[in-house]
């Protein structure tokens, strides 16, 4: 089954002409002859299966990317947490000996 046809099914004989005279189906079925509705709707169907595929690429890379980021945040964060730590143990504390309780 198409796609298409999973949401609605174009090619099916609608319900007016179950409830009317049996002189309109035939005309209905040849207008669906003439204008290639099958063909349209599989050419639709493939088409739509594209776009689904370039949707799901994109949003793959939209994922990747949105991880990447994430990944940097954490780097940055553990850089800093470095940064902070030896900033307080070696300069603050070691070299200029501040916050050094008194007598030790």
């Amino acid at each position: 089954a198409s796609m298409v046809n999973l949401e609605s099914d174009m090619l099916s004989t609608p319900d007016f002409f179950w409830e009317r005279e049996d002189k309109w189906e035939p005309i209905f079925r040849q207008a669906g002859q003439y204008l290639e509705i099958k063909t349209r709707v599989s050419v639709l169907d493939a088409r739509i299966g594209v776009l689904d595929g370039m949707l799901h690429m994109l949003k793959d890379q939209l994922e990747v990317l949105h991880s990447n980021r994430l990944e940097l945040i954490i780097i940055w964060l553990l850089i800093s947490q470095v940064a902070i730590f030896v900033f307080w143990k070696i300069l603050i504390r070691d070299v200029l000996g501040l916050l050094h309780p008194p007598g030790s």
